[in-house]
């Protein structure tokens, strides 16, 4: 199975990225490069509804992390799966909205 990723700009500073399917090895890179599109123009906050995300890897918890380091993360929305996942590697990211 593959990824969508889709985004809107909520106001100034504010993007929404909802991420479906799986984000592994694979599709990692596509979340990195839609993300960079999306993370512009005075973007402070990413919103990132995972709640369509049917498995998250190692690849996929990276590049959530390294999303931080252009801008605040939000997790708004979960999966079960995802949700798991960043209890166990990268709990710092449990905050939701």
């Amino acid at each position: 199975m593959g990824m969508l990723v889709t985004s809107v700009r909520k106001g100034d500073a504010t993007v929404r990225i909802t991420v479906m399917g799986e984000l592994d090895a694979a599709t990692a890179p596509r979340l990195r490069a839609e993300a960079a599109k999306a993370i512009t123009g005075g973007v402070r906050t990413a919103e990132l509804d995972l709640a369509g995300v049917t498995f998250l890897g190692v690849p996929g918890v990276r590049e959530i992390m390294s999303l931080r380091e252009s801008t605040q993360v939000v997790l708004v929305h979960k999966s079960n799966v995802v949700d798991w996942v960043i209890r166990c590697v990268c709990p710092e990211l449990v905050v939701t909205l």
